[in-house]
């Protein structure tokens, strides 16, 4: 049976053929089809691509539950954290998510972020969901880098997952709603507003430049995003790594290409 419930010619329905549930009960698996797969693609019938996509959606369950550490033992609420949840219910939500102390790592949490939202937002507008989807990975594993960071700030990660669930609401409408009551929300994730994206966060502080010498990468260093290509190179030639490099040398040329390497000619 193919994505669009027909069965192709000459192949016979067999119980292993369309009709199994190995991702975790019906209702995952419903989810597990609309979030995995393309609405305008046919085909064979193949489960490897909801497999994929049922661990992945495991692996967003595991950063939700991750956020209910402290709460209680084996997902059970403590007094005090139903007492907060009981709060939270009646609390409005910043639609940008602001840490309480901006870190480079909240930066960089924050880029993925807001550039998720545009390019989700955009996706959805002309019905591209795997690409959707894809942009959503990369914030999930952005979430997951910032939740490891050790200066983290808990609240701030908590909202920007809630944020996360409202974005994957349209492909995932049962878990969305099952997560967002994790995170400690009773009201319908479809009646909350749909996050937007701040301008102003879609551009990084600083951009990672790889380093040639004599057309070789043998460095990486950040260097200021805004900064122009002769500010670029003499960032560069002044950083540590650079110096060590070079040692006694002289550059006899450097090749700035903005955004994305440098290349010093010896």
């Amino acid at each position: 049976i193919d994505r669009r419930g027909v069965l192709p010619l000459g192949q016979r329905e067999s119980d292993r053929v369309g009709q199994r549930d190995d991702f975790g009960g019906g209702i995952r698996q419903n989810d597990v089809l609309r979030f995995g797969f393309s609405y305008i693609e046919g085909g064979p019938w193949n489960d490897d691509g909801i497999k994929a996509v049922a661990k992945f959606t495991e692996r967003v369950e595991r950063l939700i539950n991750a956020q209910l550490k402290g709460t209680g033992n084996s997902g059970q609420r403590s007094a005090v954290s139903g007492q907060l949840k009981a709060q939270s219910d009646h609390c409005e939500w910043k639609l940008f998510p602001t840490p309480a102390v901006e870190t480079a790592e909240s930066a960089e949490v924050l880029y993925v972020y807001h550039n998720t939202v545009k390019s989700m937002t955009a996706d959805f507008e002309i019905f591209s969901f795997n690409t959707a989807v894809a942009r959503y990975m990369e914030l999930v594993n952005a979430l997951y880098k910032y939740d490891a960071s050790a200066g983290k700030d808990a609240a701030f990660l908590k909202e920007l997952c809630r944020n996360a669930v409202k974005l994957i609401a349209p492909l995932a409408p049962v878990l969305a709603q099952k997560w967002y009551g994790l995170l400690g929300k009773k009201k319908d994730v479809f009646k909350e507003a749909y996050p937007e994206f701040d301008e102003s966060r879609l551009k990084r502080a600083e951009t990672e430049y790889a380093v040639q010498i004599n057309s070789k990468v043998r460095a990486r260093i950040p260097l200021p995003s805004d900064a122009d290509s002769k500010a670029l190179e003499r960032a560069a030639l002044d950083s540590e790594a650079v110096r060590e490099l070079l040692g006694e040398a002289a550059p006899k040329k450097v090749i700035v290409i903005p955004g994305r390497l440098i290349n010093i000619i010896l």
